[in-house]
């Protein structure tokens, strides 16, 4: 990251209003505000009875980066991402609506083993189960990188220092995610290849 930071180009990334995790990733991915997505936040009300329901995720009106290009992408654990019909491939993440771990079907059984070990944060494991689902997303994108056919336009999201700015305990705890994201951020730059952080 010093690196990154000293050779390339910064600045300070302002979030959409609200700045809450829903709209954040969608307007993120799509170039577009909360009001063009139609996400506001995690629920939608019913104004008839106030009632709660979960936000569907598989209604995002948006249309990710990705899907613009004809460029073949490997897109993985990407909040908010419906997992359907791309151009290449794309896994499961922690708002996948219908339950698909990925597109297309023949990559979900390949990789089916390997995404049963991405758990989301629980009770006391919370970040242990970080940690591991950190190793399990580098061993789905690393599939991608060296064993599927060649996709043009490869990206990850590092949850597990998101995961950790919410349930850390110690300073020590969220200092040993930067290091374990950066130094596989470096693996990353070492390869041959043009790469956006």
């Amino acid at each position: 990251l010093k690196s990154l930071v000293e050779k390339g180009n910064t600045g300070r990334l302002e979030s959409i209003l609200p700045p809450v995790t829903i709209p954040a990733w969608g307007c993120a991915f799509s170039g577009l505000r909360p009001e063009r997505v139609d996400r506001f936040d995690f629920h939608v009300v019913d104004f008839d009875d106030y009632s709660f329901e979960p936000q569907p995720r598989d209604e995002f009106l948006g249309k990710e980066f990705w899907r613009y290009t004809d460029s073949k992408s490997a897109i993985v654990d990407v909040p908010c991402a419906v997992v359907d019909d791309v151009n290449g491939y794309i896994t499961r993440n922690f708002f996948s609506a219908d339950g698909k771990v990925a597109y297309p079907d023949d990559v979900a059984e390949e990789l089916e083993e390997k995404l049963e070990d991405i758990l989301e944060p629980d009770g006391e494991t919370k970040i242990e189960n970080a940690h591991e689902s950190f190793e399990a997303r580098k061993d789905v994108f690393n599939w991608f990188l060296n064993e599927k056919d060649s996709a043009e336009v490869y990206f990850i999201v590092f949850r597990l220092t998101d995961t950790l700015m919410h349930h850390c305990e110690t300073d020590e705890q969220l200092v040993d995610a930067y290091k374990k994201a950066d130094s596989y951020l470096g693996e990353l730059m070492d390869r041959e290849a043009d790469i956006i952080v």
